[in-house]
């Protein structure tokens, strides 16, 4: 019955049973289960991507990986610029100067347009004060009787002094232009006022007897000088003393000057005479500097001529060579052991002397002096300045400048006579101190522009050979000061630091350039040779992204695009056989059986 009741095999199945190769038998399963596969998401692709949070993400992280340049392109850039810093620094090592010097001897000309003419030339670009003070006469009854003056000292009047030039023209080597010095009283700085009165010699009678005394001898008339002296006794009649109280600013005059209202190139206003009248308020020309330097004959900025006149009348040659340089420019980088600088109120040149260098606010500066040695007759050089019939003992201590001022008995010194004592013993209440009455300069050497500045100078009356008329006959022959002026410039502020700055540029600036282009190659070659750069690849920009290290790139490059979804779409299909080669399955070494159909199992058990 039981044979009965079992079903023979159909016929089709034993005909696709005997078309299917002969194969092993299946191994048995092993007792215990295999490891559960590591769990891996659902690679939904189509969801994945099309978020726009994550499409965002993969544009930027494309965008990053067109932009990165290779390894070797960075290399190579920073070895191009590491080459250009050490060829500029060859340039500048070798033509720093070069260029520089032709820089500033283009623009330190007196030519149209350059820098010296609009810092220095046409206006002075520093403030410029000038000190003035007054020898007031204390004994006016017994210096008329013949008694030696005795002086007091009354000041300093402080004025702000401001210069101005007009060019008139252009030559091929010069400039010819007039100047006009303008003050301004500064009361606040000043301990009196400017309308005070003292006792001094009386100007207008002095002006009037060396005006006469100049021109009787000039014009060989000297049978009129009779009458003139009658003339003068009636003008000391009317003012009665030669030492009156007089204001110290435009001291009036007499109306008969008109015959003379012009003394050299300065104009009498007002028929009134004082110091200030001598320093500024006119236009005073033409005057002709030198454009350029010529070695060996002048210097750039140096005066040529004076009012048409290259040569002083009075003084014998070479005193009489109108020359010296202006005192806003000393030449480029080397001003010498001395110069001499032409000022149109001194009427001859005025020799400075260096010193050495010192610091003047940090600034490195060369000092020079005023040569103490400027009017000593025993020195050969200035014996030329002694004129006329006058011994070279009555010309010790002072230059006369009266040829300038068409007669004027006028005569500049140092102050106080410092340096001259016989000059001394003929006055009383002088203090002469070098150390308070020199004058200098500090000059800055690499573009000769003076950054602080005194001088110091006195104006006398040459109280000799005076006729002897009235009260003329008793006075004590001498050379009487009248005033001392000082006059002082500083650069300062602002303007100082920007010219501190431009002189650092210029002396270091070769030296700085070197540093700067010396540690910017080094760096650029730093970062060529000796930097690791990190790879610009894709692979590694996404592998920047994963948890865990990864030690197989090629096995698990696909696993990192899934997880950061930076996979290419091309690439999806390709994820099943490399999930099947990374994961490692312990299996039986045994074939494993066909696979049976439903009606070949076993009926399930009852």
């Amino acid at each position: 019955m039981a044979q009965s009741t079992q079903q023979t095999p159909s016929p089709l199945l034993l005909q696709k049973q005997s078309m299917l190769p002969s194969q092993p038998p299946p191994p048995p399963f092993p007792s215990q289960p295999p490891p559960p596969l590591p769990s891996l998401p659902p690679p939904s692709y189509k969801k994945t991507f099309d978020n726009k949070k994550n499409v965002k993400k993969s544009k930027k992280l494309e965008a990053k990986d067109s932009a990165a340049k290779p390894r070797r392109n960075v290399r190579k850039s920073y070895i191009q610029r590491g080459l250009f810093a050490i060829i500029v620094m060859v340039i500048n090592w070798f033509f720093f100067d070069t260029i520089l010097n032709f820089i500033l001897e283009s623009q330190f000309q007196l030519n149209p347009g350059t820098l010296l003419i609009y810092i220095g030339f046409i206006d002075v670009p520093i403030p410029v004060r000038a000190e003035i003070y007054f020898f007031e006469i204390r004994n006016g009854p017994q210096f008329l009787e013949g008694t030696p003056a005795n002086l007091h000292e009354i000041g300093p009047f402080v004025f702000e002094i401001s210069r101005k030039r007009q060019i008139l023209s252009w030559t091929n080597t010069t400039v010819i232009f007039r100047e006009k010095f303008t003050s301004k009283f500064d009361q606040e700085s000043s301990p009196h006022s400017i309308e005070r009165r003292m006792t001094t010699i009386n100007a207008p009678i002095m002006a009037s007897l060396s005006w006469t005394s100049y021109w009787v001898e000039k014009l060989k008339i000297k049978f009129i000088y009779p009458i003139l002296q009658h003339i003068v006794h009636l003008v000391l009649k009317t003012f009665d003393s030669i030492a009156v109280s007089l204001r110290l600013f435009h001291i009036p005059f007499p109306d008969y000057t008109i015959l003379w209202k012009s003394f050299g190139n300065f104009e009498i206003e007002n028929n009134s005479f004082g110091i200030m009248d001598l320093l500024s308020g006119h236009w005073f020309g033409p005057l002709e500097h030198y454009r350029f330097n010529r070695p060996g004959y002048h210097k750039m900025n140096e005066v040529r001529s004076i009012v048409g006149e290259t040569r002083y009348e009075n003084y014998a040659p070479p005193c009489n060579k109108i020359k010296g340089l202006d005192i806003m420019h000393f030449g480029l980088y080397d001003q010498g052991e001395s110069f001499e600088i032409y000022f149109q109120h001194f009427c001859r040149r005025i020799k400075f002397q260096r010193k050495g260098f010192h610091r003047n606010k940090g600034l490195r500066v060369v000092r020079y002096e005023l040569w103490r040695f400027l009017f000593n007759m025993r020195v050969a050089e200035n014996q030329c300045y002694c004129f006329g019939d006058s011994k070279l003992s009555e010309c010790d201590g002072f230059t006369n400048i009266g040829g300038c001022f068409g007669g004027l008995s006028l005569a500049f010194s140092f102050p106080h006579f410092v340096g001259s004592p016989h000059l001394n013993h003929d006055v009383y209440g002088l203090r002469p101190q070098w150390s308070k009455h020199g004058s200098y300069m500090d000059i800055e050497p690499t573009l000769g522009i003076p950054v602080e500045a005194k001088l110091s100078i006195q104006y006398n009356f040459i109280v000799r050979n005076l006729p002897k008329i009235g009260p003329l006959s008793k006075i004590h022959e001498c050379i009487m000061p009248y005033a001392m002026v000082t006059v002082k410039a500083k650069l300062d502020g602002l303007l100082f630091i920007l010219f501190a700055i431009s002189i650092f540029s210029m002396n270091y600036g070769k030296m700085m350039i070197t540093l700067v282009t010396i540690s910017i190659s080094t760096l650029y070659f730093y970062l060529a040779f000796y930097r690791r750069h990190p790879s610009t690849s894709s692979s590694s920009l996404s592998m920047k992204l994963t948890k865990e290290p990864v030690k197989n790139k090629k096995i698990n490059q696909p696993i990192n695009e899934y997880r950061n979804h930076t996979l290419p779409k091309h690439r999806h299909q390709q994820i099943q056989p490399i999930y099947s080669t990374m994961m490692t399955i312990p299996l039986s070494s045994s074939t494993s059986s066909p696979i049976k159909t439903r009606s070949e199992l076993p009926p399930p058990q009852q």
